[in-house]
């Protein structure tokens, strides 16, 4: 078992104790939150009766990412339910398949040559998937990069929202 990073717990000391500090005195569930979530078997889903194998939010949230960087509007749309809620927060909210569709095929992504968005890191929780990322576009020979975080929440196996959070100077500056 691996070894939470936390601070040690009262009480786990001394060298029997040695890599089971966030275990519980019985040695069977983890103390540590993080620990406990990193054992706990991963929720899955499928899209509601799609007769697809189950995938789980962290795989859905990474496919949406991927057809980004692809530019498939066709996946993006089909990883996405009927009423999502597509908050670029500070440009605006859109509503809808196609309102993600009118977003993702204008502006800076349209202009672009190239794009990748780099994940640096990526949690979930149930059906709550967070990352940290950079945006990159390239036009012509210059790269622009945007830092975001973003937040999605999945129903049935499909985004329902998703919410991009980054500093609109940062971006205009590039320009």
């Amino acid at each position: 078992m691996r070894r939470c990073r936390a601070r040690p717990h009262r009480g786990n000391v001394g060298p029997s104790r040695a890599g089971r500090q966030c275990l519980s005195p019985r040695g069977r569930r983890p103390r540590c939150p993080a620990l406990r979530a990193e054992l706990r078997p991963a929720r899955s889903h499928g899209p509601a009766g799609s007769g697809a194998p189950p995938v789980s939010p962290d795989d859905v949230v990474t496919a949406l990412v991927q057809a980004c960087e692809r530019r498939d509007l066709d996946a993006v749309c089909a990883l996405v339910t009927d009423d999502i809620e597509y908050d670029n927060v500070p440009i605006g909210k859109v509503f809808g398949p196609d309102g993600v569709r009118s977003v993702l095929g204008a502006g800076v992504m349209a202009q672009a040559d190239e794009v990748e968005w780099r994940v640096l890191a990526q949690v979930a929780s149930g059906d709550l998937v967070m990352n940290e990322r950079v945006d990159r576009f390239r036009i012509g020979d210059r790269w622009i990069e945007i830092p975001i975080a973003a937040v999605f929440r999945l129903r049935d196996g499909r985004v329902c929202l998703w919410r991009d959070y980054f500093d609109l100077e940062t971006y205009r500056k590039q320009r």
